[in-house]
C-alpha cells in the first residue's frame, strides 16, 4: 500500500508514523541475521 492509502485506511496515524515504521524495518533488515536451525 503507499503512503496515502495507509493514512486513509488508519486516521490515527501519521506520515512521521509511517517513517518511523519503515526506518525501524530497515534497520531490523540490516542488522539482524536468521541463522539456520540444526536438523
Amino acid at each position: 500500500e503507499t503512503e496515502e492509502q495507509l493514512l486513509s485506511d488508519y486516521p490515527r496515524l501519521t506520515s512521521e508514523d509511517v517513517r518511523a515504521c519503515l526506518a525501524h524495518a530497515s534497520y531490523l533488515a540490516h542488522e539482524f541475521r536468521a541463522l539456520p536451525l540444526s536438523a
